[in-house]
């Protein structure tokens, strides 16, 4: 099967979620957009929750290095978790078809039956897991249960328009003031 043609799919799928948002993306509409027919879109991807998937963990390919290298940069687990979880907001505030899937009529918790919000907590908690690993007795909760916390947040961040609008920098004070400092057993 053609690479060029999978990328289109891929780049019409997230056409569709911007414009039209998750729930009404259909199969149809992302053949349509990526210049093939349905029957060839589905010879390629089975089901609308794998095109999903698919797209999510493009994207996530797609930053993965440049996320390791970030956290890299730094050795305490508070800053690696600000800074990546500062990096993990811009980049899917950069994604509309993102924000539109989290925003889509449910929310995130619309997600829950779906396979992609799935794949994405094990993909994101598969790459964290290790920054955790050595800091258990300082964090309030599990290591999984710290890792799902912060990913709801994050989608917490995305999905709910604050007032003044959506804004990186505030997005950060946010991440630094509250979400980072309250995985962590308080210092005494």
């Amino acid at each position: 099967m053609s690479n060029d043609t999978h990328e289109r799919i891929l780049d019409a799928a997230a056409s569709c979620f911007s414009q039209l948002g998750l729930d009404h993306t259909t199969m149809e509409a992302v053949a349509d957009k990526a210049g093939i027919t349905r029957m060839t879109l589905y010879r390629y991807v089975p089901s609308r929750d794998e095109l999903i998937v698919l797209v999510l963990l493009r994207d996530w390919n797609r930053s993965e290095a440049a996320l390791r290298g970030l956290l890299g940069e730094h050795d305490d687990l508070r800053t690696q978790l600000l800074e990546g979880a500062s990096y993990f907001v811009n980049e899917i505030a950069d994604r509309p078809y993102i924000r539109a899937m989290l925003r889509s009529s449910g929310g995130p918790g619309r997600w829950n039956g779906l396979e992609g919000k799935q794949v994405l907590v094990d993909t994101f908690g598969a790459f964290l897991r290790p920054y955790f690993v050595g800091h258990r007795g300082e964090l309030r909760s599990t290591i999984d249960d710290s890792i799902e916390w912060l990913m709801r947040q994050i989608f917490l961040l995305l999905t709910v328009e604050p007032a003044r609008g959506f804004s990186p920098k505030e997005a950060r004070r946010q991440l630094r003031t509250f979400v980072v400092p309250s995985l962590f057993v308080p210092d005494r």
